[in-house]
């Protein structure tokens, strides 16, 4: 979006502030970015963000404008806001992960660790995910009601005030979906903010202030020990949480609903409270008929937020409240005025804590400036003007410090309803699936076995037959054991292929590498012989995957000796191709030979060398196929593609997984693409894919005369 400069925009800033709504509305000016801009300029250095000289500033004050900081880079794709966020952070945490000044004493002190999972996402550097990790710790013993709300802080034992849930739990939402502990975080978010809702709000929809359980408070009425009155920030702030809850809280959460009707309810409340003749919102949020009350600006920057991105959402009714963010907007600009030094100064703002009664509340000084006002202003404001942004969030591409793409945000094809199939990968733990119409139907967890499934294939009758380094394992599809084959000591075993009903053929890595015929009625084996090696002591990296053709013969990919061999049944070696970083070999229906190389390419070779068809992972740049380890040819032409993601090196990223398989054209492109890396349809990392829908039987093959 085009730039405008402080100066420039300071031309107009009189004018508009003289304007009439609809004049306001012709002429659109970036409030947000201006007034942000401007803070900057008064606070160039994060840390002199807090509500006293030398006061803590890993507190609510800077935690609410990084957060707002954040909404903002994502709408410019200005670094100037991306790198304040990063200044701050960095100056809160060292090296090790550590946030020295962090006390978990107050739900305030937890608001910093929101832009602390940010950069998190953004650069992947482990010391911010240890930092958010010891702010999430801090929830652990942190003192509760009897009813397992959280208290406000330390000095505000018993007391449960609507913004501190905010504090707290806006954090914790955005640690459950980008961190991890994500069933814990969401239940005690929505527990957070069912129990407010339950304890303060009034039949308008609208929050009182705080309660306290104990009832001791000064403020506290001494039968519900709830507050007297709606404060606007407080109340505001409440309202920013609500709006962003649903960012990060899955739809298939328990609570999503009654947190949605919470929003809807909240949303009302606010239009019939809002001043006709302002478009704002007043210190007492639900008296606003009351002449001493007046229009306060931190909280109608907030509630503008809130209900104008559920507008943009779906949340509530675009018709019926257009017009509230309409006045809304042209009532709070009115509160922006140019100082003497060309800056943005915010006024009728009041940040305050609990007040006895409604004198008091109307009574505090008109602040201006205030760090919940100001951010309030910008976060309001950029509603308004970004309000594209509300409803489908970017991640702006200005920035070298985040990580790019694994794959597309939206991918091509049917996800896990494009085809029926069978799904096993190399993980810490032998799962198996399959999956019909779009739905695991069938399972196979063993978390207790050692190795890796390296080789699965479904046969005719149900029954699915799986190497898994130290042995084959052949099961029904009630999940019986009814063969199984432990590798000897010093062996393993990646790769088996059942021959009829009663024979399977594979290869056993080993000092003396061999293959084997076995028939599984009797334990004989009937056939046997050595492949040679490069490294015999290497034996993990020998072999991968074996597979026979419809002449009877084998093709076996020797990874440590990067070719390609094809074995008559006496073991004589009928062909052979180099093949760098072999991985798999498959036989196609015209005796051509798919070849699946972890070095990026996927090739299909005739028995005379030449190369037919080949297709480089570099050539889609939009993937990062960093793992192929098995390429199938279907039956309709295009080429599935297994992209296998190491689980012993970490986790994959949730905000940012692979892909697990891609389906490629035979003119290259990528017409499907499979990502299931969340639950409930979490399949883990893919080594092998079987379609089921394809013709033919698995078994169906031969080995000489064996069949």
């Amino acid at each position: 979006m085009m730039r405008i400069s402080l100066k420039t925009a300071i031309c107009f800033v009189g004018y508009l502030l003289q304007s009439s709504i609809s004049d306001a509305q012709s002429r659109p000016m970036n409030w947000s970015v201006i007034t942000a801009n401007s803070f900057i300029e008064k606070f160039p250095n994060p840390d002199s963000i807090c509500w006293k000289p030398n006061a803590n500033h890993f507190d609510w004050q800077a935690g609410y404008t990084m957060f707002t900081m954040e909404k903002l880079w994502r709408a410019t794709g200005d670094e100037r806001y991306f790198n304040y966020i990063k200044r701050y952070v960095d100056q809160q945490v060292n090296d090790a992960g550590n946030i020295p000044d962090f006390k978990p004493t107050a739900l305030d002190h937890f608001l910093p660790g929101y832009a602390i999972i940010f950069m998190y996402e953004q650069t992947r550097l482990e010391k911010y995910k240890i930092a958010a990790k010891k702010i999430f710790e801090g929830f652990k013993n942190y003192p509760r009601n009897s009813d397992g709300s959280f208290w406000h802080a330390d000095w505000a034992k018993n007391q449960m005030w609507v913004d501190g849930v905010f504090m707290g739990q806006m954090f914790m939402a955005r640690y459950g979906k980008i961190i991890g502990d994500s069933s814990i975080a969401f239940n005690e978010v929505t527990k957070q903010m069912k129990l407010i809702v339950a304890h303060c709000q009034k039949k308008n929809g609208l929050l009182l202030h705080a309660w306290d359980e104990s009832k001791q408070a000064s403020w506290a009425d001494k039968s519900t020990g709830l507050a007297s009155e709606v404060w606007s920030e407080g109340l505001g702030w409440y309202a920013v949480l609500i709006a962003d809850i649903f960012d990060f809280l899955p739809k298939n959460n328990p609570d999503y609903q009654t947190i949605l009707i919470h929003l809807q309810k909240l949303c009302a409340g606010l239009k019939n409270c809002q001043d006709p003749n302002t478009g704002m919102w007043c210190q007492v949020v639900d008296k606003p008929d009351k002449l001493d009350n007046w229009n306060e600006t931190s909280g109608t920057g907030m509630f503008l937020y809130l209900i104008k991105k559920s507008i943009e959402k779906g949340y509530i009714n675009r018709v019926e409240y257009e017009p509230v963010v309409t006045k809304a907007y042209a009532g709070i600009i009115k509160k922006a005025k140019i100082n003497a030094k060309g800056q943005v100064d915010i006024i009728d703002c009041s940040s305050i804590g609990v007040q006895n009664n409604y004198a008091a509340y109307i009574s505090q000084p008109k602040e201006v400036n205030t760090f919940a006002g100001v951010t309030s202003f910008i976060l309001g404001t950029f509603s308004v003007e970004n309000s594209s942004m509300l409803s489908n969030e970017v991640i702006p591409k200005t920035s070298s410090n985040y990580p790019t793409p694994l794959a597309p945000e939206i991918l091509p094809g049917k996800g896990l309803a494009q085809f029926d199939f069978l799904y096993a990968g190399e993980a810490k733990k032998q799962n198996i699936y399959i999956i019909r119409d779009g739905k695991i139907v069938w399972e196979y967890k063993d978390s207790i076995s050692n190795g890796e499934i390296s080789d699965a294939v479904m046969m005719s009758n149900g029954n699915i037959l799986f190497a898994h380094q130290f042995g084959i394992t052949l099961i029904n599809p009630d999940k019986k054991v009814i063969w199984k084959l432990d590798a000897p000591k010093g062996t393993e075993i990646h790769t088996a292929q059942p021959i009829g009903k009663d024979h399977v053929v594979y290869i056993q890595n080993g000092d003396t590498a061999k293959l084997f015929v076995v028939n599984i009625k009797t334990g004989k084996t009937v056939k046997e012989f050595q492949l040679p090696v490069k490294n015999p002591k290497g034996v993990h990296g020998q072999f991968r995957h074996a597979r026979l053709t419809n002449v009877g013969t084998i093709l076996v990919a020797h990874m440590d000796l990067g070719k390609v061999c094809e074995y008559d049944f006496n073991g004589k070696e009928l062909f052979s191709i180099d093949a760098p970083g072999v991985w798999a070999a498959v036989p196609l229906k015209n005796n051509n030979i798919l070849v699946c190389s972890n070095k990026g390419y996927v090739c299909e070779f005739n028995h005379k060398g030449d190369t037919v068809w080949d297709f480089s992972l570099r050539n889609i740049p939009d993937y990062k196929i960093s793992n192929p380890q098995i390429a199938i040819r279907l039956s309709n032409g295009n080429t599935l593609i297994n992209n296998w993601f190491n689980l012993w090196q970490g986790n994959p990223d949730p905000t940012n997984p692979p892909v697990q398989a891609i389906e490629v054209t035979p003119d290259k492109r990528v017409v499907w693409a499979l990502r299931s890396w969340k639950e409930p349809f979490n399949l883990g990392p893919s080594t092998t894919i079987q379609p089921l829908s394809e013709k033919g039987i698995s078994e169906d093959v031969r080995f000489g005369d064996i069949k």
